[in-house]
């Protein structure tokens, strides 16, 4: 089974204050987080580094979060994707979440225990679907 400390984790938000609180929140956490101020610099990492989970904002300019996890599962599509949003837009997560694009959504503010946990559950499905697909 695939260590914690070889994940690499990716962060999306246009917001670089929400960026800095995510950076500061994950400081102890053991895996590799990484962060990008938009789409566009999220696909270039996700074409050049191994990433298991990537969290994106949904609203952002120039690139919405779901047609950047819609490239992501392309691209990658072992990674496990995530919408973090304050959007109130529920129709539109659902609809992402049914069509199999994300793996959960996680509404700003969020309580800390419940991130964890659902970064957590992500890293633990990554772990399932590759262990999977070995067998």
């Amino acid at each position: 089974m695939k260590p914690i400390e070889s994940f690499t984790i990716l962060f999306v938000d246009d917001e670089v204050p929400v960026l800095n609180s995510l950076r500061r929140f994950l400081r102890k956490e053991k895996y590799t987080a990484l962060f990008a101020e938009s789409g566009a610099k999220a696909l270039e990492l996700i074409e050049t580094r191994d990433i298991q989970v990537i969290v994106s904002d949904l609203r952002m300019p120039e690139m919405d979060g779901l047609k950047m996890l819609s490239q992501v599962k392309d691209i990658s599509p072992d990674t496990v994707r995530i919408i973090l949003s304050a959007t109130r837009d529920i129709e539109q997560a659902i609809e992402a979440i049914n069509m199999g694009e994300v793996f959960r959504f996680i509404a700003k503010p969020f309580q800390p225990d419940q991130f964890r946990k659902i970064i957590q559950d992500a890293v633990d499905f990554y772990r399932m679907k590759t262990e999977h697909d070995t067998l």
